[in-house]
């Protein structure tokens, strides 16, 4: 079926659709999908496409549920199974698109770009190009419908995604008990039917273990690691190595607690040896040897409420009792302690454990694919996707009540609107039903663990998650014989990806690999939206300094932004970004005026966290401040940029009154707490919450 208008509402597409099957004597079903690949660029030729409809969505598909007379129609986006171009999946299922390259004289972007004027120039060649997608689509989801319903008995058909699906399986095979101790509470509800409503009865679980245990595993976990030794144009040779199925891996070698597991609490400095023996969560204040250049003890920026990871020389950390072992392994000295600890039994440790063995399945599954085609993606997707459900937290607003509530207000008074979640009545964050952050934490605890070691024993320059750029001339296999020897025991590898005559670091996620003239081979964009980063970096390292610094990427409107911005939903539109080429600061420079557009710097650990924030609002107030008097001390400069204090809380959050507590416990006086919390509440605020849990002003 073939439909040539710009624009259909759901009734006559129904009409269309009905008389087709008809015409083509498919027997009808109640409930008719339709099956696209990223549906928005379909549902936005569909008028009022959300009205009356049933929504779920994330950033990346949309499915969508719309009943019209006695049908029930469903668009599915199968880019929430595949996860990849059309053009990637008909590669991989052998069905190649059709080519617009030098159709016109002109590239195949372009007309990716200009649809409308190939339908008009080339009708013939457009109807084959649509076709094709059609073909690549059908064959593709048909052929991953079929693996699943057969290994599986799961019809992708009634799935969300692919985390959805892995979760279902990894719920409905592997896990014969709850990961974590579990109530059963019976709840009644209504099931809205096309007769009325029938009453039902669902089960609904509860967490059953210590609250105070959660809280603090949760505190203690935190992401991958991510660190930059460098910062420039380092003009020496990289090896660039990938720890194959790093997660899996990591969770096939580590103890994961289950239900049953006792856990125990510790709060004395003198039991600290025995709790070491063992594994769990550890808040520690600590000291690492002035000489120490890599750290291994995270400390995170709680006064900005970032996610940004430091790992100074001492502090206060809450990380795992893996990391403070190999910690104190290296001179660390630990001043004060608290634990929540286990010791790990064949249930935590040994191949029955339900997710030791989906993971064990999955990389067996994976490794029967080609590298990189889609089976291989798909399984590497599923493990991956599993352990992130360990701590999904649904914060945002469904976009279904998001539609309601501006069709009921309307486009400019919805566009006026704060805290939508209030008005929504959404006053609680939703977890997933895989919730279980303490296995998160002490998987991604593991996982920093390895790369601090490979990184510190090979010299690595850049660590990304699972990447380690390493000098050239270091022999991996004699740096790291005993990781090496762990991770092959499991079927893993640390792979060696590509090599480059000179590496360019800006920060740690944004660099480029280079060649010996300069010419960038590979760049990744971390935080930086542009379409033309390369040349964006290319053009800054001819010029020897920054030189661009605004970035422009082409985005297509997504739903909840054509609610927010007014915009036609799936138009595109140009997005405009000023790049801060700045430094990171999560390490001290040692040539803090390098250009690093000509010349790089090695770096070193902070001494303290306060260090590192200090410098890093030093540089944002240069970057703002206007001279006056010719002063450029620290505290002149502060003075010039100190913001005001209007609409900041007038008392100390609960979150913060929890911080300040323990660092008052700490020592720490109210005067350096009050710089921790410089911008964000008035000093007079901090000292009143300090005095309120019994410190005193300094």
């Amino acid at each position: 079926m073939f439909v040539d208008t710009p624009s259909i509402d759901w009734n006559l597409l129904a009409n269309q659709v009905l008389s087709f099957l008809n015409a083509e004597n498919v027997p009808l079903q109640q409930t008719i999908f339709f099956l696209t690949h990223w549906s928005i660029a379909e549902l936005r030729h569909i008028e009022d496409q959300f009205e009356d409809s049933h929504i779920v969505a994330s950033d990346s598909w949309l499915h969508l549920t719309k009943t019209v007379g006695n049908y029930k129609f469903k668009v599915l986006d199968s880019f929430s199974i595949f996860t990849r171009s059309l053009d990637d999946v008909g590669k991989w299922i052998g069905v190649p698109k059709v080519t617009l390259e030098g159709v016109g004289t002109q590239p195949e972007k372009y007309w990716k770009e200009h649809m409308e004027e190939l339908h008009k120039r080339h009708p013939v060649l457009f109807e084959q190009y649509a076709l094709r997608d059609v073909e690549v689509l059908m064959k593709a989801f048909h052929q991953w419908r079929a693996f699943y319903l057969e290994k599986w008995g799961i019809d992708i058909l009634h799935r969300f995604s692919l985390a959805d699906l892995a979760a279902h399986i990894f719920e409905t095979r592997y896990l014969n008990q709850p990961l974590a101790p579990t109530s059963i509470e019976l709840k009644r509800y209504a099931d809205k039917q096309r007769d009325g409503y029938r009453p039902r009865i669902t089960k609904v679980e509860h967490y059953a273990g210590s609250r105070d245990f959660r809280e603090f595993a949760m505190r203690c976990s935190w992401g991958p690691l991510n660190l930059a030794a460098i910062h420039g144009l380092y003009p020496k040779p990289v090896q660039v190595r990938d720890m194959k199925q790093f997660y899996p891996t990591v969770t096939l070698l580590s103890p994961i607690p289950v239900a049953t597991t006792k856990w125990k609490y510790m709060s004395a400095l003198d039991e600290l040896p025995e709790v070491l023996s063992h594994e769990g969560f550890i808040r520690v204040r600590f000291r690492f040897p002035d000489e120490c250049r890599c750290p291994t003890l995270p400390v995170y920026d709680l006064r900005s409420r970032s996610t940004k990871a430091y790992y100074p020389l001492r502090g206060e950390s809450r990380c795992t009792i893996a990391e403070v072992r190999y910690a104190v392994s290296k001179g660390c000295v630990i001043d004060g302690a608290e634990a929540w600890y286990f010791v790990p039994r064949e249930a935590e440790t040994g191949a029955s454990h339900p997710l030791k063995r989906f993971m064990r399945d999955l990389i067996q599954l994976k490794e029967s694919y080609a590298e990189n085609s889609l089976g291989y993606i798909i399984a590497k997707l599923m493990m991956n996707s599993v352990i992130g459900k360990f701590i999904q937290r649904v914060d945002e607003e469904d976009f279904e009540s998001l539609y309601r509530l501006y069709r009921r207000l309307g486009s400019e008074q919805y566009k006026r609107l704060r805290y939508r979640r209030k008005v929504l009545g959404q006053l609680e964050k939703v977890v997933g039903r895989l919730f279980f952050p303490e296995g998160w934490g002490l998987i991604l605890g593991y996982a920093r663990l390895m790369m601090h070691q490979v990184c510190e024993r090979t010299g690595a320059v850049l660590a990304i998650t699972d990447s380690a750029f390493i000098p050239a001339g270091v022999d991996v296999e004699k740096a790291v014989p005993d990781i090496l020897a762990k991770v092959r025991s499991v079927g893993s590898e640390l792979e060696l990806k590509t090599t480059a005559p000179k590496l360019w670091v800006h920060r740690t996620r944004t660099y480029a690999l280079l060649n010996e003239q300069n010419q960038i081979v590979t760049a990744k964009q971390g935080g930086v939206p542009a379409d033309n980063f390369e040349g964006i970096v290319a053009t800054n390292l001819k010029a020897g300094s920054p030189v661009i610094l605004d970035a422009e990427k082409k985005s297509l409107v997504k739903p909840k932004a054509m609610l927010q911005t007014g915009r036609r939903l799936g138009s595109q539109y140009i997005r405009k970004t000023r790049i801060n080429w700045g430094f990171d600061f999560k390490r001290e420079l040692n040539k803090p005026d390098v250009n690093p557009w000509i010349d790089y710097s090695e770096t070193r650990p902070w001494n303290t966290v306060e260090d590192a924030i200090a410098a890093e609002e030093y540089d944002r107030a240069k970057m703002k401040r206007v001279p006056s008097k010719g002063s450029t001390s620290l505290t002149d400069v502060f003075k010039e940029v100190a913001p005001s204090n209007r609409g900041r809380p007038s008392r100390v959050l609960s979150f913060d009154r929890y911080i300040i507590h323990h660092w008052l416990e700490w020592g720490l006086s109210p005067s350096q707490i009050v710089t921790m919390y410089r911008g964000y509440y008035a000093r007079s605020t901090i000292y009143r919450g300090c005095k309120a849990l019994g410190g005193e002003r300094s």
